[in-house]
């Protein structure tokens, strides 16, 4: 994750003095084994010095680039400083742009402005300027992530951070001339030292010494690769705010890092029935916003808790719901809070992959990796009569909350689980699971054959939601399960209790009579072959449950889970249980967790 830290910031300008790098922060940065192969090289003193060879470049091998310098004292990637300074000081017409350079294995990105102050008193000789965020143009190899998406929003972010400092800098020149004076102070440095050659002391870093401005970019740089946040007033007075969403998520969920794209996901996957956790104190979080922060943001972080969901904060706060939207998406941007489904007792939890707990034999001791020592530590803070290795025992297969939590034990104990549980999702040690719904219709057009016995091992996940046992079944050519006929099913046949979807059978005066209404709605989602299947089969003589199941028909596509469909239909779980069990025929059920709630583990 360190390839995602920037190489270097420049302030570059244009004007009447021409273009110019004045500062740039760290002065020199050389990659690994540059110096040592630099000491090692044999240099003739009376060779003639080459100012710019571009035929060198071209011709470069792949060692020699590895030991290439990258920022030395008086040249980047082989430009000297008034070559690239003519590059990076955009011209009039690129200003108010993104700005996106890439040179060999270096990218240069930031937003030139214009520079026009009719009230200043002094004379001004730059016309713009331009912050330049040096990146690594190939940091995106030792990632999992796809590489062209992910570069593209790294330097999208970048070049935000670079339109904030520059509209900072811009809006305190016009104020009180800031970028005046400080640039005189830079270019007083650059008069005083004449061009040295290397070895001799660096001008930036006495500008360093002399000039607010430079130490302010050398802080943003430092804030960059410490921890991706930066927070800070130009001239102390315009705020810059500023966090990688990536690198801020990768100090927060136990060194993985979610890729860019799973956090818009997510923030854009955001339901009325969607909670949100908070993974830090919220006395602290309040503390550490800014003084001029949004009073609706405190009022929500007061009321936030992990068993309300969105609409319920939205009313307990007086705010719209589209507004709690913006400000939870900005607390899960910052790495604040995370999205969760609001607890209660049909929750199902199950170990995240990345907790990595190893069973010794014949022991219940759990043997964490070094990554995750932390937690231990953590736990046993906070839950000091408590055994982590135990705890996580029980979440090694997936397990409702209501099967967690014992009816005999104690009001305190069973708010101690629960807090066990909060805490285990603030740390991403449990991910929940949702139960997901598919309509699956049988086909009678193709030969059969009888399943293996390995095939009938693998019972449907709505079968063990219900309680049923397996069926037989038969495969045709294409892989396409089927039904069989069985006795019983003769025998209900018979009886008029049943029918098999083979055999046509005369249906009830309810169903012939259907309504338009309910005809078009089914319609609507399923094909006429499946609309006429549908109503072969039993359930669909009770047309209470067959209107239920033309209203639930749009979730029948595997993208909407239980508790999606009871929020939105406003139904309980013992209706949508009831459809499922009695069209078990044509609907199946599978169980995963919402990639709303879990981007943390793509």
């Amino acid at each position: 994750m360190t390839d995602l830290n920037p190489i270097a910031i420049i302030l570059a300008t244009s004007g009447s003095k021409g273009n110019r790098i004045l500062f740039r922060y760290p002065p020199e940065t050389v990659k690994k084994n540059a110096v040592a192969s630099k000491s090692n090289a044999f240099t003739n003193p009376y060779a003639v010095t080459i100012a710019e060879d571009f035929s060198a470049k071209v011709e470069e091998s792949e060692s020699n680039k590895e030991n290439e310098t990258l920022l030395g004292s008086h040249n980047i990637v082989g430009f000297n400083i008034q070559t690239l300074g003519t590059l990076l000081a955009a011209e009039t017409i690129l200003c108010g742009q993104r700005f996106d350079v890439k040179i060999k294995d270096v990218r240069f990105v930031g937003y030139p402005l214009h520079l026009h102050n009719p009230n200043s008193k002094m004379v001004q000789t730059i016309q713009s300027f331009n912050v330049v965020i040096v990146l690594r143009a190939q940091m995106m190899h030792t990632l999992v992530w796809r590489k062209a998406s992910v570069d593209t929003t790294v330097v999208n972010y970048y070049q935000d951070l670079a339109k904030q400092i520059t509209v900072a800098i811009r809006h305190e020149e016009c104020r009180c001339n800031y970028l005046t004076l400080q640039t005189k102070a830079m270019q007083q440095v650059h008069d005083e030292m004449t061009p040295l050659p290397e070895g001799f002391e660096c001008p930036y870093e006495m500008i360093l010494e002399r000039s607010q401005l430079a130490r302010e970019l050398k802080c943003i740089y430092d804030s960059l690769c410490r921890n991706g946040i930066v927070h800070l007033y130009i001239n102390h007075w315009v705020m810059v705010n500023f966090c990688l969403p990536h690198r801020v998520h990768l100090n927060s969920f136990n060194n993985k890092a979610p890729t860019p794209e799973a956090i818009h996901k997510c923030l854009h996957s955001l339901r009325p029935y969607h909670g949100v956790l908070l993974l830090v104190d919220s006395d602290t979080l309040l503390k550490s916003l800014p003084i001029d922060n949004s009073p609706a943001l405190s009022r929500l972080i007061h009321y936030i808790n992990p068993t309300k969901n969105l609409k319920t904060l939205s009313l307990d706060t007086d705010l719209s719901l589209s507004q709690v939207f913006r400000l939870v998406s900005h607390l899960v941007y910052w790495a604040k809070a995370m999205v969760i489904f609001p607890l209660c007792e049909n929750n199902m939890y199950v170990l995240s992959p990345h907790t990595n707990p190893i069973t010794s034999v014949g022991t219940l001791k759990f043997i964490l990796i070094d990554s995750n020592v932390y937690l231990v530590k953590s736990f046993e803070r906070n839950f000091p009569n408590e055994s982590l290795p135990v705890v996580l025992a029980k979440y090694s297969l997936p397990i409702r909350m209501s099967e967690y939590r014992d009816a005999i034990d104690t009001s305190q104990k069973q708010s101690q689980k629960c807090k066990l549980v909060v805490w285990m999702l603030q740390h991403q040690v449990l991910i929940q699971l949702h139960t997901y719904i598919f309509l699956s219709l049988p086909t009678q057009k193709s030969k059969k054959k009888k399943l293996s016995d390995s095939l009938l091992s693998s019972m449907p996940l709505s079968q063990c939601l219900l309680g049923r046992s397996v069926p037989d079944v038969t495969i045709d050519e294409n892989c396409v399960l089927e039904r069989t006929q069985s006795s019983s099913d003769i025998a209900s046949v018979n009886s008029d209790e049943s029918v098999n979807l083979g055999i046509p059978h005369s249906t009830s005066m309810d169903v012939l009579n259907l309504s338009e209404g309910l005809r078009d709605t089914m319609l609507k989602y399923l094909t006429p072959e499946e609309y006429e299947t549908v109503l072969r089969l039993p359930a669909s003589r009770n047309i209470e449950d067959l209107k239920l199941f033309a209203s639930l028909c749009c979730y029948f596509d595997g993208r909407h889970h239980l508790e999606e469909i009871m929020y939105y239909e406003n139904l309980r779980r013992s209706q949508v249980i009831a459809i499922l069990d009695n069209f078990h025929d044509i609907l199946e059920t599978c169980t995963h967790e919402d990639p709303a709630t879990s981007f943390h583990i793509r």
